[in-house]
């Protein structure tokens, strides 16, 4: 197979107004009974535009070309109501709990696409025009309950029984309407790029868990759950199509927290996250938004499941400004939901869906992913400097399977990043933080050996804070990145510089300042995506120049000695 070689240009702007409201009441009924109602209601606009141009050569030869311009209006509501009832019975460590849960999600969007592309084969060409509008229209249901009662079997042991319920349906109806010529409207249905679909999911679990306090330092706890989800989806246009799916899975929890002394600390706990194909994954329509890279969903799709075992170390001397901390992530995934991809080189007849050049991506269920994070953080002071200096190396590394045209590709990414930061404690006039930073990324694949490559991006950040005359101060930000082993024009270097200055009251309790952001009008966002059939570099247009002068007043005042203390909140991750 002959392996297409792809550039895009591509310019995509957008117009994110979000609107949010929250809220929180509680109600303490008697000292045994609490009442809690959490909403929040998000309104969203988004407007967007883009421009693509992309060209496919196979062997320096032109295969196609098409220009690309899409212009986007959605509209979507986000409400969720969560009711919280907590009852504590006379006997100690006998509780009930019961949480609902309500969320509806309405969205519509009208999408316009008008493109052209040209297909060449020898000296002749062919070309097609696609001008389209599609409406979207989804409409998410999610209604759930739970239950938890824990009983204190003895001084040491606590046992608790859980159960949950909940249904979740989406319908989307996209209907594509190409233009008609003859009385300029947008009425001409496209069966090959409309759908209707329906997706319900039932989700039942209940399981019973273990919790074992043996002393101050150490605490654990064991349970398992029992879960099962039922999966229908339907497909009522352009064609009928049912497809119901039952999945059962057994969710073990375990955790275990060790605290040798106060500021010594190491918790760990193993979880299983059963994860639903999506209604987009599951909805079996083309989508041609970039007719050189088509997609389509799959109603056959199988629950992912994800085993997680997480862990954490931390080591605090803080007299001595000594301090330690490891963490480590480990995940697994069966039934991983990957991407299928099937590549027309035009060396073999593919049919008419795909283009010659092009490509069709569809999910499918695809075994041996794998990630993990480890990450170590040391720090300690350096008294003749009167500063602490901080290290911490960071470790991600992944692998994702996929299909390109039928053959299995393992996708292996490990990306190493290591940071030192210097940071002062000299006095209240003169403050500064200086880090420098190396990261390196390493990806090999086992089927496109082509798309391996090795990416450096060294750099560095620097703040200094020098008050220098009575109130008058002046601070400088710096930053500087060195991106290398990327495309023709990525590998530049960014260096940032912000500089400001101020003056602020003898008690603190205003500031003003003028500030300047980017004065070398340097800024720039270049970022590498790695995919299964391609690697693309981006350069994101960014806020550049501008100055601004900032005022700040502090509102909250405490008298001296009426600060409230800080309380850390008291959470146990993964129990």
């Amino acid at each position: 197979m002959l392996e297409p070689h792809w550039l895009l240009q591509f310019h995509f702007y957008i117009n994110f107004h979000p609107h949010r409201i929250n809220g929180r009441l509680e109600y303490n009924i008697d000292t045994n009974n609490k009442l809690v109602y959490i909403p929040a209601f998000t309104l969203q606009n988004v407007n967007s535009l883009s421009n693509l141009f992309a060209q496919t050569r196979i062997q320096d030869s032109l295969v196609n070309q098409s220009t690309n311009n899409a212009d986007g209006e959605n509209e979507g509501i986000r409400f969720n109501n969560r009711l919280i009832y907590q009852h504590r019975f006379k006997k100690p460590g006998s509780t009930i709990t019961l949480r609902g849960n309500a969320n509806f999600t309405p969205s519509n969007s009208l999408n316009s696409l008008n493109a052209e592309n040209i297909f060449y084969r020898n000296s002749l060409s062919d070309s097609s025009i696609i001008n389209q509008l599609g409406a979207d229209e989804q409409e998410g249901t999610t209604l759930s309950g739970d239950a938890a009662y824990t009983h204190l079997l003895n001084a040491k042991n606590q046992l608790e029984i859980n159960g949950e319920y909940s249904i979740n349906r989406n319908n989307r109806s996209y209907l594509v309407n190409s233009f008609n010529s003859l009385d300029q409207q947008f009425n001409l249905l496209d069966t090959a790029l409309s759908s209707k679909f329906n997706n319900v999911t039932r989700t039942i679990e209940g399981g019973l868990r273990i919790r074992h306090n043996e002393s101050k330092k150490l605490i654990y706890s064991y349970g398992l759950a029992v879960q099962q989800s039922t999966l229908s989806s339907e497909q009522t246009f352009p064609f009928a199509l049912n497809t119901p799916q039952t999945f059962y899975a057994l969710v073990p929890r375990l955790f275990v927290r060790y605290k040798p002394s106060r500021f010594k600390r190491f918790f760990a706990f193993y979880r299983i996250r059963p994860n639903i194909p999506s209604v987009l994954q599951l909805q079996e329509v083309l989508n041609n938004s970039n007719p050189l890279s088509l997609y389509r969903g799959n109603a056959n799709l199988k629950q992912q499941t994800n085993h997680f075992i997480v862990s954490r170390l931390s080591s605090i001397k803080p007299f001595e400004g000594k301090s330690f901390f490891t963490f480590f992530l480990f995940n697994a995934s069966n039934n991983y939901i990957g991407n299928s991809t099937t590549l027309n080189s035009g060396d073999s007849s593919l049919g008419s869906e795909i283009p010659r050049g092009g490509q069709l991506t569809e999910p499918v269920n695809l075994k041996g992913y794998l990630s993990g994070i480890v990450s170590l953080n040391k720090g300690f002071k350096l008294k003749k400097l009167k500063s602490n200096l901080n290290t911490s190396l960071r470790t991600n590394v992944s692998r994702t399977p996929s299909l390109i045209n039928d053959i299995l590709n393992y996708n292996r990414n490990y990306n190493l990043t290591l940071r030192v930061n210097l940071t002062s404690n000299i006095s209240k006039k003169v403050d500064f933080n200086i880090g420098a930073r190396i990261n390196q990324v390493f990806v090999s694949n086992s089927f496109q050996k082509e798309l391996d490559y090795n990416f450096t991006a060294p750099g560095g950040e620097a703040k200094l804070f020098y008050q220098f005359y009575n109130n008058w101060f002046m601070e400088l930000e710096t930053s500087y990145t060195l991106f290398q082993g990327l495309s023709d024009g990525f590998n530049q270097s960014v260096f940032l510089v912000n500089p400001s200055l101020g003056y602020r009251s003898k008690k603190n309790l205003w500031e003003i300042k003028l500030y300047g952001f980017d004065v070398l009008n340097q800024n720039q966002a270049i970022s590498r995506t790695v995919e299964q059939t391609y690697v693309e570099d981006v350069n994101s247009l960014v806020i550049q120049q501008y100055f601004m002068v900032k005022a700040l007043y502090n509102i909250k005042r405490f008298k001296k000695g009426s600060e409230p203390a800080y309380q850390p909140p008291k959470r146990r991750p993964g129990s």
